[in-house]
């Protein structure tokens, strides 16, 4: 009796385990496809620049067929090339803005690593004999070996 007890504890866990795998898969699976279909931008700018490129492709694709109809002359051809405009001109423009956003993007990581760059030694201020900045120079390189020394250490 005890035996079957623990297998059905066992069991138990082992479904709640499951569950709760299923339920992270699930909300990361609503994720991507609200982040795909609402339109949340995401935030590297490859992965936006290549939805920007995606969304101009499909904007063409609606323009051309908009061309097509309008130069035949189908009756239902007459309204309808108006309406493909719409969403030709809408997949342009969302488009184009993200490649846009994705340079934004780029702008400002590369002016944050700018920012976080060590600054560079300034100019000596004017008026410094040489040695004074041949003193600094040395003295933010370091000690400097000798040429002896050096020759010495590549005849070994």
């Amino acid at each position: 009796m005890a035996r079957t007890q623990t297998f059905a504890g066992n069991a138990g866990l082992i479904f709640d385990e499951a569950s709760r795998a299923l339920d992270r898969q699930s909300s990361l699976r609503r994720k991507s496809l609200s982040r795909k279909f609402i339109g949340a931008h995401p935030s590297d700018p490859d992965e936006l620049t290549a939805n920007g490129i995606g969304k101009v492709i499909v904007g063409d694709g609606f323009f051309m067929i908009a061309v097509i109809l309008s130069v035949t002359h189908a009756p239902i051809s007459n309204l309808l090339w108006l309406l493909l405009l719409i969403p030709a001109f809408f997949f342009f423009g969302k488009g184009f803005a993200d490649v846009l956003h994705a340079r934004q993007i780029r702008r400002r990581l590369k002016q944050a690593e700018l920012r976080s760059a060590p600054a560079s030694a300034g100019l000596p201020p004017p008026g410094a004999s040489v040695t004074d900045v041949l003193k600094r120079i040395s003295g933010e390189l370091g000690v400097r070996p000798s040429v002896t020394e050096r020759t010495t250490r590549e005849l070994n």
